[in-house]
């Protein structure tokens, strides 16, 4: 079956007129008289008086969204609305089926994923006596041209476009492209073809032997789900063509053809009558619309197509686009949903309701990115994600919810088929006018929404209403199920006694009502004759975390929210809340979340980076002290001052139970001097600087500190090989720590900058035995002082704190051992450290939108016991200098462990 490309011509006249004068007699006239003074004219408007600008009342100049043709794509439209509104088809493809595309076509170059040639055999040019040469190329352009040689783009502009040739001159047919649509349906694209082709057949036999070619043709595209735009044709029939009219005898495919005939323009560009040119939809009008027929695109080379077009094929390929739009819209649509929507959104033309000539009328994209108009039959929403129909439905038919999503409607809707929820949530924002029944799974979102009909729900449903906005129900509501009560994400006061349900009637009860989530309130409800009430009890979200058998870290969380809700219902209760808007938000959007976003967010609010960066503090103080007094047993040969450096790297990971854990990172330069005093006493200092990181797991925090140290220490040895070891150290600790703080829907990344300081004491006492065994024993302290910080935040829910200070008291035992073997030294060394006191790193602390409510911050406790092994080796390249290195391994209780590894270089003056 043989169609032809559907275009037409375009003639423009100019019309020029001219005007002449003539002599006669000359007249003498009396001298003029001297005129009044003129007055003065009165001032122009100062703002846009132009009832056809679109900016009346507001300053000049005044601006107009139609200036002309050039606008007729999209203005008439409503094309550039739906662009303002975010929507320019991105993500969608589009098949475009029509004649010989060439590569360097401006508005396209970009847009064309695949071009493929199905004629045969294929790769021949146009022959130069074809005028439409050109055709699918403008057409493609329609639909998805960038802007370029003053064309403003196309109707989808983000689209991608699959371009395939089934034409060679002005000649197509159904089996190329049957085998056409069945390579890109097996390649998964079936969304949308534009198909701008067709023909009109008077013999009634031969016209259905064409529609049963063309289903035939179709079939694969339409087998897999897709939408097919079609060009009624341009014969100035009163009925559509054929391409357009298959559902005429096949009307199983009448939900996926959508039919598109040419409208004229007035000089405002409002549609005025039928293109002359344009067969009237006709017989295919319940799924026929109209687009502007005369429109601009660049030229084409070579071809008759220099800049101005007309055809049902380009007001096809207008639809096309909006059709992209809205898939971009709601990806889950089917080609029925997809072309109810583009039909149900179009401009009534000429007769009321659907007629013979104008099908549904004009499209128009900006209310089509909406949603539907109207529910015909019945509207199949198998949704995913979350989407919304934002007009007011109307019609005899329904809507069937299923799928795994959410569909809002938001609209004053007055369809009358009613509502079934099989599946997925149906949230209801505006009204509806017909009854709603709750099946199988199925969930109601009542979003303060009003149903006009009844409401019956099911045993495996759920109704979900939010607080302070109760469920309107016009009719009889027959309860079951479940019911899930949700405070609003906005609003923090909850009344003891919220109205849940109003309904003409109430029969029936839930099975079960649930609060938002498990952590802030319990709920008991109380059913009247027409209206379901609840009587809501503050709980502790720190109890119910136990209950529930939450992580420490949650537990933890909870506890800091009691006292921040405590204090906020305080605030609200005295009507004091300058000051703590933001905090009071912040904390309504806690409340109202699920049970995980609660437990995720209760233990971001912990800020246990702070308790990490602590314990680490104390920790590199206890092994710096350690490493310093490795060494000093080793200084009895010391007979000339000595100088030394030492770099040092640690990595290691640090756990708490019921928290997450965290890596870490520590490097060094350290370099010291080694001076002998008196007769055998050995003195000395060292400066140190360095990096300290950690990050936590799941992204809790990390911080980075730039530390600074300085450490005097002595060495005294006693007599029979005794020896004697002093090392005091103070240090600082630039601190940067930032964390993401979770409160419900909202997310915020905080962070502060502070100095925290420390100060180390320790004294060694031990034995160096002949054979090089040196076993010891020593007592020490760690003070480390946390500075008083407030973390910048504008939710509030930063953690501010004053000055704290926690001091650990510590005692080291253990086995030292050196051998030399020549310019060689092997060292090892085993040691337990055991903490008496100060192991507890909390504090006190507030939240920094409300001072009121003040909490303990569980620090990271500090291990009581550690087990260290340290193996080493030096060399003597000449007897001045030396070299060494060592690595050590420590384990703290079951769960702390770290490898340094120390590099360092010792000579004498």
């Amino acid at each position: 079956m043989k169609h032809t490309l559907l275009t037409t011509a375009i003639l423009s006249a100019i019309l020029l007129t001219a005007c002449g004068g003539g002599g006669g007699n000359v007249k003498s006239d009396p001298p003029p008289t001297s005129p009044p003074p003129p007055t003065s004219p009165p001032p122009p408007p100062a703002t846009c008086e132009d009832p056809k600008a679109d900016n009346i009342g507001a300053p000049l100049p005044c601006t107009f969204r139609y200036t002309g043709e050039g606008n007729n794509l999209l203005v008439p439209t409503n094309a550039d609305k739906a662009h303002e509104a975010g929507f320019t088809g991105d993500g969608v493809k589009v098949i475009v089926l029509d004649d010989q595309h060439y590569d360097g076509y401006a508005p396209i170059k970009d847009v064309v994923t695949l071009y493929t040639d199905w004629t045969s055999p294929a790769g021949r040019d146009e022959p130069t006596t074809n005028t439409k040469r050109g055709h699918g190329d403008t057409a493609t352009a329609v639909i998805a041209g960038a802007p370029s040689e003053g064309f403003n783009g196309g109707v989808a502009p983000d689209a991608e476009v699959w371009y395939g040739r089934v034409c060679y001159n002005d000649s197509c047919s159904n089996l190329t492209t049957r085998t056409a649509l069945q390579y890109y349906a097996d390649a998964g694209n079936d969304d949308i073809l534009n198909f701008s082709i067709g023909g009109f057949v008077e013999d009634e036999a031969a016209r259905k032997s064409a529609y049963d070619a063309w289903a035939y043709g179709f079939a694969p595209f339409l087998d897999r789900g897709g939408l097919i735009v079609v060009a009624t044709g341009n014969e100035a029939k009163d009925n559509a063509g054929t391409t357009a009219s298959v559902p005429v005898t096949h009307a199983e495919l009448q939900g996926q053809f959508l039919a598109v005939s040419s409208v004229d323009l007035d000089k405002d560009g409002k549609p005025t009558t039928k293109s002359s040119y344009a067969n009237a939809c006709g017989w295919a009008a319940n799924w026929c619309l109209v687009a502007p027929g005369l429109l601009t695109a660049p030229a084409v080379a070579g071809t008759e197509y220099t800049g101005r077009i007309a055809g049902t094929s380009f007001s096809t390929a207008v639809v096309t686009g909006v059709a992209a739009l809205v898939k971009e819209a709601y990806r889950w649509f089917t080609a029925q949903n997809l072309q109810q929507t583009v039909l149900t959104t179009a401009t009534d033309l000429g007769d009321a309701g659907v007629d013979a000539v104008f099908g549904w009328g004009m499209v128009n994209a900006e209310k089509a990115v909406k949603g539907p108009g109207q529910f015909v039959g019945t509207f199949d929403a198998g949704t995913e994600g979350s989407s919304t129909f934002y007009n007011d439905i109307t019609g005899a038919g329904g809507l069937k919810v299923g799928g795994n999503g959410k569909l809002i409607l938001a609209g004053n809707n007055t369809y009358s088929g009613g509502t079934v929820v099989e599946a997925g949530t149906l949230g209801v924002k505006g009204t509806l006018g017909g009854d709603v029944v709750l099946s199988a799974t199925g969930k109601l979102d009542a979003m303060g929404g009003k149903i006009g009909g009844s409401l019956r729900t099911g045993d495996q449903t759920t109704v979900e209403v939010t607080i302070g906005k109760a469920l309107e129900v016009g009719g009889k509501a027959s309860l079951d199920g479940d019911l899930l009560l949700k405070p609003a994400a906005d609003s923090y006061t909850i009344a003891a006694s919220e109205k849940l349900l109003q309904a003409g009637s109430v029969v029936g009860t839930f099975d079960e009502v649930k609060y938002a989530n498990d952590f802030f309130y319990t709920a008991a409800l109380a059913y009247n004759a027409d209206s379901v009430t609840a009587s809501l009890t503050r709980a502790s979200a720190q109890a119910a975390a136990v209950a529930g058998g939450q992580s420490v870290a949650v537990q933890d969380g909870a506890a800091q929210a009691d006292a921040l809700i405590g204090a906020l219902d305080e605030r609200v209760k005295g009507g004091d809340t300058g000051g703590v808007d933001g905090l009071i938000a912040a904390t309504a959007s806690l409340m109202a979340s699920d049970n995980a976003s609660v437990a995720a967010a209760l233990a971001s609010l912990t800020g246990q980076i702070h308790g990490v960066e602590r314990n680490l503090s104390v920790q590199t103080a206890l092994n710096d002290a350690r490493a310093t007094a490795d060494r000093l047993p080793y200084l009895a040969e010391t007979f000339a001052p000595t100088a030394w450096v030492t770099a040092s790297s640690t990595d290691g990971n640090t756990q708490r139970t019921g928290y997450a854990s965290a890596d870490y990172r520590q490097n060094a330069l350290t370099v010291g001097v080694d001076v002998p005093v008196w007769d055998t006493t050995i003195v000395g200092a060292a400066l140190s600087h360095g990096r300290n990181r950690a990050t936590i797991d799941a992204e809790a925090g990390r911080y980075d500190t730039d530390a600074t140290s300085v450490t005097g220490y002595v060495y005294q040895p006693l007599a029979n090989d005794a020896y004697v070891t002093g090392v005091v150290s103070y240090g600082i600790g630039d601190v940067e720590a930032s964390r993401v703080v979770q409160f419900g829907g909202g997310a915020e990344a905080i962070k502060v900058d502070r100095d925290d300081d420390t100060w180390t004491a320790r004294i060694e006492g031990g034995y160096r035995f002949a054979n090089g065994l040196a076993p010891f024993g020593a007592i020490g302290v760690v003070s480390h002082t946390q500075e008083a910080f407030s973390e910048v935040s504008a939710s509030g829910l930063g953690l501010s704190a004053d000055d704290d200070t926690v001091t650990a008291t510590y005692a080291d035992i253990g086995l030292r051992v050196r051998v030399t073997r020549g310019t060689w030294l092997l060292d090892s060394e085993v040691a337990y450290r055991n903490v008496f006191s100060g192991r507890d790193t909390d504090f006190t602390a507030w939240f920094t939108g409300l001072q009121d409510a003040q909490f303990n911050v569980a620090g990271q406790p500090i291990s009581r016991e550690a087990f260290r092994a340290v193996f080493g080796a030096g060399y003597a390249i000449s007897p001045d200098v030396t070299i060494h290195a060592d690595a050590t391994v420590e384990r703290a209780g079951n769960v702390d462990a770290a490898t340094a590894l120390n590099l360092g270089l010792r000579w004498k003056f």
